[in-house]
Formats: structure tokens, sequence, C-alpha cells
């Protein structure tokens, strides 16, 4: 489940909170964001946040809480700071972890993520998406816990990355993979799946049925590798 954009500190409209936020913020004018919240506020949503989940935990249908966060979320302490507090305030529940700030896994600090992740037992989200744009990191092929990894798919439309105006998000991720861009990915995704339990991989290239029939391929893909082993 990817959470709510409140959390991962993306601006957030008063209109989208709990009935119970709007009320205590009545007269709360423009964006709301995560660090200019009051603490009951916060711990509010938290709570409902969390029973929002009961449905699916009781199912045995969760499979991880997708924070992705945005390009202003770079490394410095106050990031740092927020990761743990996701942490303690979910601290019986599998957190995955994509960034879109190149600080994450530039030269400098690439390792000492890797080892926050490992230390804070986040999963470490694989992308594949535009270089060399704002607002884009490399595919960091790692993985920083044992029950699972993920890899995420949006596509490399450099052109609409960062572009403005867009009518929806799939827009944003307009791009059909060929079957031998999806052919190098084989490798990568079958080595990570003799290090951990579970590999999730995601499409999120989502024009129309671009990212179904991607997924569909990447199937078949896989299985015919398995056959040739």
């Amino acid at each position: 489940m990817k959470v709510f954009r409140f959390f991962t500190q993306h601006q957030t409209h008063l209109q989208v909170m709990p009935r119970e936020v709007q009320e205590a913020l009545h007269g709360w004018s423009g964006n709301l964001y995560y660090a200019d919240a009051p603490t009951e506020v916060k711990d509010e949503v938290w709570r409902q946040f969390a029973l929002s989940l009961e449905p699916l935990v009781r199912a045995g249908k969760l499979g991880t809480l997708l924070f992705q966060f945005p390009k202003w979320f770079i490394v410095r302490r106050a990031s740092f700071d927020h990761l743990r507090e996701i942490r303690e305030r979910l601290r019986d529940f599998s957190v995955a972890v994509e960034f879109r700030h190149e600080s994450w896994f530039g030269e400098r600090h690439r390792a000492s993520t890797l080892a926050f992740e490992r230390e804070m037992q986040f999963c470490n989200v694989i992308v594949d998406e535009p270089q060399n744009v704002p607002g884009s990191i490399p595919a960091v092929w790692e993985t920083t816990q044992a029950e699972l990894a993920m890899f995420r798919l949006h596509g490399r439309n450099a052109a609409t990355w960062n572009m403005k105006g867009l009518q929806s998000a799939s827009e944003r991720f307009n791009y059909d993979y060929t079957e031998q861009e999806l052919s190098a990915f084989v490798p990568q995704v079958r080595a990570l799946a003799r290090r951990v339990q579970r590999v999730h991989v995601i499409m999120n290239n989502n024009l129309e049925d671009q990212g179904v029939r991607n997924a569909r391929t990447f199937i078949d893909l896989l299985a015919r590798a398995d056959a040739d082993e």
C-alpha cells in the first residue's frame, strides 16, 4: 500500500484530511505539511491510518507500506529524524522506502543510505526511471532486509518526468517498455529472488494498459528464464 501523502512530506490539502483534523484546524489556509502540523494532528492521522490497515492485516493481505518521498526530501538530519519516526510509529509493519532526490544515492551518501535502511529494516526500493534529470535516482540493486525486495518501473520518459500542467499522473509515466528493455531486468530480479523471501515487481507506467502489457511480457520472460535452467 502506498501511504498517504501527508506522511511523505508532500503538500496536503486540508480537504483530504480526516474530518476531525479539518475541524481542529478550522481556518487553516493553504496546504498542510507534516513538519508544520501540531503533534496532536499528527497523532490523530497516524491513528486513523493504522485503523485503515486493520482489514488488510486481518486478511493477511498487507504486503508492505510504500513511502515514496518527494524530490525535496533530501539527505539532511531532519529527513533521518522523520524516517526514524516512521519506524517508531510502524514498528510491526514492513516498510519500503523510495527516494526521489539524487543525494541519497550519490557517491557521497550511497553506502550510508543503504546502511541506514538496513538498520531501520526498511526495504530499499529499486527503481527504473529517466536518468540525468532532476528528481530521479539510479537503480541501486541492493537488498536491505531478508524478507522483501521491491522493483518499481516508472518508465523512461525524460520529457514528461518533471513537466508541469499534466492532466494526470499517467501522462508523466507514459512509457511502453520494449521486450528487450524488460529482458535486461530478468537477471537482476532473479538474483534478488535468491537473496530475499519475496520480490515485488511493480509497473508504474500506467497510461492506459501499458503497465498491464509490460507486466505480462515480464512474467513470460521470467518463465522462459526458469525453463532454460
